[in-house]
């Protein structure tokens, strides 16, 4: 079977650039953390958008998306997690 998804998350890449959406789980792997704590972070609007005023994440198909650009930033130490109160599971033992 050919190797479709790769060739085509390199052509979305070329035409997209930083506009590039990743999921959860390729958040949790590049922040080296659990996929339910990368979807909490998106839940909770920890996320920022972008400068430009973008939504730094985006919902599809149920699923949330984030942006390449924004995780570059926050791996990079230019853009830093938003600080909410009332989170989701707050006061819950992880």
């Amino acid at each position: 079977m050919s190797d479709y998804r790769p060739s085509q998350r390199r052509l979305t890449e070329d035409l997209l650039g930083d506009d590039v959406l990743l999921s959860t789980a390729e958040l949790a792997d590049l922040f080296r953390v659990d996929t339910k704590t990368a979807t909490r972070w998106c839940k909770s609007g920890r996320i920022p958008d972008t400068p430009e005023g973008k939504p730094g994440v985006l919902r599809a198909g149920g699923h949330y998306r984030i942006r390449k650009s924004i995780a570059r930033g926050l791996l990079n130490g230019e853009i830093e997690l938003r600080e909410v109160s009332g989170g989701v599971n707050e006061g819950e033992d992880s």
